[in-house]
């Protein structure tokens, strides 16, 4: 019986307004217009600092795939940190600003409110990652002329947008579970670093050990599915130039990296466990009134 009223209970109509809703706020709040304002710094002085040298330290032969530098440059820590800022501060701030006690009082289900948010608050990390990739487009077409096996950059934002997923999860559900914005995204910001300084420090021991064990640990860190689910593959399709590009960027680890389906996967579990925590939470637990 109460799985029928669960699963009943659910109106899809209302995610779209809550999405909306989210959309709203943030905008409102300045916070994807901040995103979009860092995005394009980045690109811009990424760019016009490789135009600078390209003359005497870049062939020629790079040029038509200089666009995967800044698309792949950015991939395991500054898209983390994009869906961290934007999806720990999604319930959180409710919470803070006493209007999850508002919206809840209406004749709405928390699953559809809490659902609405998070795929809210995704559709704005998907927005951003496709701006970088455009902005990245057409500043490498500008600088170093007509770019290559451009066909490639909408899969490689798909998959982008999936592999950070598990990280903007890992913030929607810090911010359910403390309801402090600021505390939300420090937790979420720490687990990314120590996902990373992990990973340097399995890289190191096994340079020194040779036992592989060590990199089968490394592989299941969150930050490597991360960087791994699109980098397998665009080194699927990408040959020559593009891939040698590619290793680079990735300090020829992406040969050392989980296949493709092994990271697609394991993202999706993360993923999967992280929301699970913060949907039961929400749904368990009384809806505070404003946290000051």
């Amino acid at each position: 019986m109460l799985r029928h009223w669960q699963v009943a209970e659910l109106n899809p109509r209302f995610w779209v307004v809550f999405a909306r809703y989210e959309v709203k706020r943030a905008l409102a709040r300045k916070k994807v217009l901040v995103l979009v304002a860092f995005t394009l710094l980045i690109d811009v002085a990424l760019y016009f600092g490789l135009a600078r040298v390209a003359a005497t330290h870049i062939p020629p032969t790079y040029y038509p795939f200089m666009w995967v530098v800044g698309t792949f440059l950015p991939q395991s820590l500054l898209l983390s940190f994009v869906a961290i800022f934007i999806s720990a501060g999604a319930m959180s701030e409710e919470y803070e600003q006493g209007t999850a006690e508002l919206m809840l009082s209406k004749p709405v289900a928390k699953s559809d409110f809490l659902l609405g948010k998070f795929f809210g608050g995704y559709l704005l990390v998907f927005l951003v990652i496709g701006l970088n990739a455009l902005a990245v487009l057409t500043i490498s077409s500008i600088l170093f002329g007509p770019q290559s096996s451009i066909g490639l950059i909408p899969p490689v934002i798909l998959l982008q947008t999936y592999s950070v997923l598990l990280f903007y999860a890992f913030g929607f559900t810090a911010g359910e579970v403390i309801r402090r914005s600021s505390l939300s995204y420090i937790i979420s910001s720490l687990i990314l670093l120590s996902s990373v300084v992990s990973g340097l420090y399995l890289t190191i021991v096994y340079g020194i050990t040779g036992q592989s064990y060590y990199l089968h640990l490394d592989a299941y860190l969150p930050t490597t599915v991360v960087q791994s689910t699109p980098i397998q593959f665009a080194r699927a399709h990408l040959s020559g130039p593009g891939d040698f590009m590619l290793g680079l960027l990735t300090l020829g680890s992406s040969s050392t990296l989980p296949k493709f389906d092994a990271s697609a996967i394991t993202v999706l579990v993360y993923t999967v466990g992280a929301f699970l925590v913060g949907f039961i939470y929400f749904r368990f637990t009384d809806v505070s009134k404003r946290v000051s």
